[in-house]
């Protein structure tokens, strides 16, 4: 539950610095790679994320730690666990919110009237479990009995909140084999899906902010077309940031001829 609600709050937050932010837009404008923009914004992300997850989750740890008679350093190895866990509901956030914009510009309300209702559904529904339990004198274990039945899902052991809780409990009992194994995979995983988010960033960040912007997106199709790709082709010893600078002032001196060129009457 903690896992998706942080997907859902790295999204939200990702998709307003990403699209709906001035400081996006000023830096948009500069010569910034657009992967680069994007690790900048997740990094803020995280960091928002990030001490709300540990403020949740710290106390918890310590009173677990406190009841089992462990030293303070377990809470700080678990802090590893929630640090390297922390990168996998952002970049799964980061890619809703670049994938989003791009493939459903125009049914984005209808998207989250969707989402907010099933929502509703799922917590009318775990509600009237709730109120259908008999009353009686063990009627808090059987509300207990039936939360925990319901949340049962988050024990399959392909989701990173199992891996998170056995490497905590692996660590508990020392058996750092283990421990360390499934901070790893957390790790790993956390690694693979930041990466992805990375690469699709370059592909569809910039489309995505002009559709959020409801610009344009197409590219440009003027009669320099012929004369750019000779030009490009002539300076192919160069590397590709140079090509691209020397193209644009080769564009800025036709541009200029074209405009004091004399005019027939």
């Amino acid at each position: 539950a903690l896992g998706v609600m942080l997907l859902f709050s790295n999204a939200i937050i990702t998709y307003t610095s990403l699209f709906k932010s001035r400081e996006t837009a000023f830096l948009s404008a500069l010569p910034v790679r657009a992967e680069s923009l994007f690790l900048y914004r997740l990094g803020e992300s995280v960091a928002f994320t990030c001490w709300a997850f540990v403020l949740l989750a710290s106390p918890l740890t310590a009173a677990y730690g406190t009841y089992a008679g462990l030293s303070w350093t377990f809470n700080l190895a678990v802090l590893a666990y929630y640090l390297a866990f922390l990168f996998i509901p952002a970049s799964l956030g980061a890619l809703v919110s670049m994938v989003v914009p791009v493939t459903v510009p125009r049914w984005r309300k209808g998207l989250g009237f969707a989402a907010a209702a099933i929502v509703l559904v799922g917590v009318a529904y775990l509600g009237f479990r709730v109120v259908k339990i008999p009353g009686g004198f063990n009627q808090d274990l059987k509300i207990a009995s039936e939360v925990f039945e319901s949340i049962r899902f988050s024990e399959n052991p392909l989701l990173p909140s199992a891996w998170l809780a056995k490497g905590i409990l692996h660590f508990r009992y020392d058996r750092m084999e283990g421990a360390l194994f499934f901070l790893g995979l957390i790790a790993a995983n956390a690694l693979f899906l930041t990466s992805l988010a990375h690469a699709v960033s370059a592909r569809i960040m910039r489309r995505g902010w002009f559709v959020s912007q409801d610009l344009p997106s197409r590219k440009r199709k003027g009669g320099r077309g012929g004369a750019d790709a000779i030009v490009r082709a002539a300076l192919f010893f160069m590397s590709g940031r140079v090509r691209e600078i020397v193209l644009k002032e080769v564009a800025g001196v036709l541009g200029n001829l074209v405009a004091c060129a004399p005019i027939e009457q």
